[in-house]
Formats: C-alpha cells, sequence, structure tokens
C-alpha cells in the first residue's frame, strides 16, 4: 500500500520530535534569558536599596516610628538580598528628602512602596 503511514512511523516522530526541537535550542538564547533574568534582579535590588533608604531616612528623622516601620524596612532588606545573593556592597543611593511632619513622612513612605510596586 503506497500513501500509508504506520504507526510505527508516527510513534517514531513523536519519539524523536523533543529531541530536535531541544537540538534547534541554542546557548545565546539561554544566555539571553539568563541575562535578562539577571537585569530583572538588579532593577529590583536598586528599586529595593531605594526604599530602604528612604525608611532609613525617615527613621533617622522620626525614631518614634522605628517600631511601625523597622518591620517593612526589614523585610525590603531581606527582598533585596534574595535578588542578588551574596551581595555585600550596597550601591550608592542618594537619601531622599524626608517631609517635616511625621504623617506627611509615613504618606511619602506609602506613595514610594506604590510606586515600586507598579
Amino acid at each position: 500500500m503506497t500513501g500509508y503511514i504506520s504507526r510505527r512511523i508516527v510513534l517514531g516522530a513523536a519519539a524523536t520530535s523533543p529531541l530536535l526541537f531541544a537540538a534547534g535550542c541554542s546557548s545565546s538564547e539561554s544566555d539571553a534569558l539568563a541575562d535578562s533574568d539577571d537585569q530583572l534582579r538588579e532593577d529590583v535590588a536598586a528599586q529595593e536599596a531605594e526604599l530602604i533608604a528612604a525608611y532609613d531616612a525617615t527613621l533617622v528623622k522620626f525614631p518614634k516610628l522605628t517600631d511601625r516601620l523597622k518591620p517593612f524596612r526589614d523585610q525590603h532588606v531581606e527582598h533585596k538580598q534574595r535578588m542578588v545573593p551574596g551581595e555585600s556592597s550596597t550601591p550608592t543611593v542618594t537619601a531622599p528628602t524626608i517631609p517635616e511632619s511625621q504623617s506627611a513622612a509615613v504618606l511619602a513612605l506609602r506613595k514610594a512602596e506604590r510606586t515600586a510596586a507598579t
């Protein structure tokens, strides 16, 4: 019978398809993905450093807020460490200007958090 495709041919083709697909993937594609992942982690770590600086400056200006704000600051430190494990140096971040009142300072932190989240 001509034009007939046996099960053996179909199963053989199905079994070798993943191997052909894997051979088509180049290391440059995987390198590009790794580079974009690294860049994303670095960007997130930089945002975290900015938030940490904002919390630090607020806590220096308003030490009475320490009990309320330190847990949030510590979460950002932990998140930054997870983004760039083993990094001991902190990128230089310019300390933000902190509003004169405590309530305005807390509102500024909220705004910074929302901005970082989007």
